[in-house]
């Protein structure tokens, strides 16, 4: 819309030089009229200027749709992942096929002297979750990690899954199970043989759209009235459920806020133009996170934005 609005300020622009030059308007008052109307030009891009920086500093009083859905935002996420390190150990070694089996190989391998493993350097069975802070102004983040216990660049794990030196890739030289795991809210998988180590698509176990998730949160808390991402969600966009399908990711409302009185979910929908032109449902029950879920790992997101 702007690019024709632009467009068509342009040809009265032009329409109008023309005017002045061939009209019979003495001299003088053309000069004046062309000053005049570079000067309205000069004031109203100004102004123009002014109500966007207002508008990122939520200065206005009166803002628009449009400019309500363009102010960056700023926002904390607490994001946890849970791995499914049965599943793994699994998919590493179809032979062992109940629990018991495999709790029991890994048993023999950390009692393997000659594997020297670590249980307290290795990721098996820890926990794993990061708080992001981000200014939507500067555009800066902030990424503190609760298992490195300091600020990330991203939000990212990688170590291996039992800990020690390489002695158990050399004992499995065909398996992925002595070679570096990474953790993201995205995805989980073992490190390629890129110099970076970056993960190729079929390294990647298991994904979940975090991102976009993320994104959908963020225009709910935008559109919606009660300016909350952390209502229960019940239909999403189709393009985030096709990736939901395409991975396997279902969602999970069983972390609701039922502030300690052990109430049922509260399955309401909330009325609203916005999510009927989008086809989006939302629930009016308030959670404490938002949990998403595959075979192999899940992440909880609690989201919480400022104005």
């Amino acid at each position: 819309m702007k690019k024709y609005y632009k467009i068509v300020i342009g040809i009265f622009a032009i329409a109008g030089l023309f005017y002045l030059q061939y009209s019979d308007l003495p001299l003088g008052t053309k000069i004046a009229l062309f000053v005049g109307a570079f000067v309205i030009y000069l004031l109203y891009n100004a102004e123009r200027r002014f109500r966007r920086i207002e508008s990122a500093l939520r200065l206005l009083a009166d803002p628009t749709k449009e400019e309500e859905t363009l102010r960056p935002l700023s926002y904390k996420v607490r994001v946890s992942i849970d791995i499914q390190w049965i599943e793994i150990i699994k998919r590493c070694f179809p032979d062992l096929k109940t629990n018991d089996q495999i709790l029991d190989f890994i048993e023999k391998l950390y009692k393997d002297s000659d594997l020297k493993l670590n249980k307290e350097e290795g990721l098996f069975q820890k926990s794993f979750s990061f708080v992001e802070f981000y200014d939507g102004l500067s555009r800066i983040n902030q990424v503190w990690s609760n298992y490195h216990k300091t600020f990330l660049d991203d939000l990212e794990i990688r170590g291996n899954i039992f800990g020690g030196p390489f002695t158990l890739f050399r004992k499995f030289p065909e398996n992925k199970i002595g070679t570096q795991f990474r953790i993201r809210p995205d995805y989980i998988g073992f490190c390629s043989i890129l110099p970076d180590g970056d993960l190729m698509e079929e390294d990647k176990i298991s994904q979940v759209p975090y991102y976009e998730i993320i994104d959908f949160l963020k225009q709910v808390h935008i559109n919606l009235d009660f300016r909350s991402p952390m209502h229960g969600l019940n239909k999403f966009p189709q393009k985030l459920q096709d990736q939901f399908d395409k991975y396997q990711v279902k969602y999970e409302n069983w972390d609701f806020e039922d502030h300690g009185c052990g109430g049922d979910f509260n399955n309401k929908l909330i009325e609203s133009k916005w999510l009927k032109e989008n086809n989006v449902e939302i629930c009016e029950q308030y959670m404490r996170s938002h949990i998403f879920t595959t075979p192999y790992y899940s992440i909880g997101i609690q989201m919480e934005v400022f104005d």
